[in-house]
């Protein structure tokens, strides 16, 4: 549980930088809950190939993260 509670902060992490842009210096503010909260709610309304390509991205993802964490 540990390392995915790590691989999803590193997800919102990056989320952060593709979202500031990299400018660490402007003001940026979001909200880690709200947005897995609304892909929740869109994964629940999604039908077949787009909630394959919806689960296929988020959790390909998190895995990844999930297995260069547990290398460190």
């Amino acid at each position: 549980m540990e390392h995915l509670s790590a691989a999803n902060t590193q997800f919102f992490l990056n989320l952060f930088k593709k979202i500031s842009g990299g400018d660490a210096s402007g003001n940026v503010f979001y909200s880690p809950i709200s947005i897995s909260s609304a892909l929740a709610m869109v994964s629940l309304g999604a039908k077949e190939n787009t909630a394959a390509q919806m689960f296929f991205k988020v959790i390909s993802h998190l895995l990844f993260e999930w297995v260069i964490l547990s290398r460190k």
